[in-house]
């Protein structure tokens, strides 16, 4: 239940931030967020979720401007 707390305190802003990235196309920032969101979800059990930030990570490590964000 604490972890899950501790998630959820910076959940909401991560999230928030992310999409504010996409949307701009801020690849560095895209990449560090969803490296946070990774984590912390893979922490929770969220595998799924957690998958998916790490490709949203990778996109923006590579600097992938060919990625679909949108998904």
């Amino acid at each position: 239940f604490e972890l899950f707390e501790l998630f959820r305190s910076d959940a909401d802003q991560n999230f928030e931030a992310l999409g504010q990235a996409i949307a701009a196309g801020d690849l560095p920032t895209i990449e560090g967020t969803a490296h946070s969101l990774k984590s912390a979800l893979a922490n929770i059990g969220a595998a799924e979720v957690s998958a998916f930030c790490l490709e949203l990570e990778r996109a923006g490590r590579e600097r992938n401007t060919a990625y679909d964000f949108s998904e």
